[in-house]
């Protein structure tokens, strides 16, 4: 297993960082947490094909971390001309934002149909599900307020919290990230500057 800091920075990128994109090369395949505005230029940059990518799964619905998904399909549809199906994850809405963006950036791309399946999993913490045939857990994170939702990701053996710090006062329902680690598991947080 390999894992690839694409951009570890926050909305400003910070320091010089690139907002946060996780690229993880595994037996099954690559996938990318997270998919923030300048994650399709640090693919690049290193060699790599977006149409590699099985997986995208997003721990919530911020511009840092979901902005680069217009930048992906039109890629995916056009240069690439993928026709694999493509998994996505995040927390409940992130269909909608996610075609809205795609809309917004590329309106008559986005009326087609897509060239490939998208198969979209909105997920709330305590989920659990299989997707790319990886074991995926769910877990809130401490980022946002309701009815808005930011998670932490469990994805097999790699821990992703995402943006995590208290927020309002809705910050103490959320589970220590303790919980998201075992004695086998790696723990990426999101750097801060």
């Amino acid at each position: 297993m390999k894992v690839t800091a694409l951009g570890s920075g926050d909305a400003f990128c910070s320091s010089g960082r690139g907002h946060t994109a996780w690229l993880v090369d595994d037996a099954q395949g690559a996938f990318v947490v997270d998919f923030g505005g300048t994650a399709l230029l640090a693919l690049k940059r290193l060699g790599r094909a977006p149409e590699e990518i099985g997986a995208v799964h997003f721990t919530h619905l911020h511009g840092d971390h979901i902005g680069g998904w217009p930048f992906f399909m039109v890629d995916a549809v056009y240069r690439a001309q993928r026709r694999t199906p493509l998994v996505v994850s995040g927390p409940p809405g992130t269909g909608e934002r996610l075609h809205a963006l795609w809309s917004a950036c590329y309106s008559t791309a986005a009326e087609r149909p897509l060239p490939f399946p998208l198969h979209v999993r909105e997920l709330s913490p305590g989920d659990e599900a299989e997707l790319a045939g990886r074991r995926v857990r769910a877990f809130r994170a401490q980022h946002m307020t309701p009815p808005n939702l930011a998670l932490s990701l469990r994805i097999d053996e790699l821990a992703f919290t995402g943006d995590t710090g208290a927020r309002g006062s809705h910050a103490t329902s959320a589970p220590p990230l303790v919980r998201l680690r075992t004695n086998r598991t790696m723990c990426i947080p999101r750097g801060s500057s």
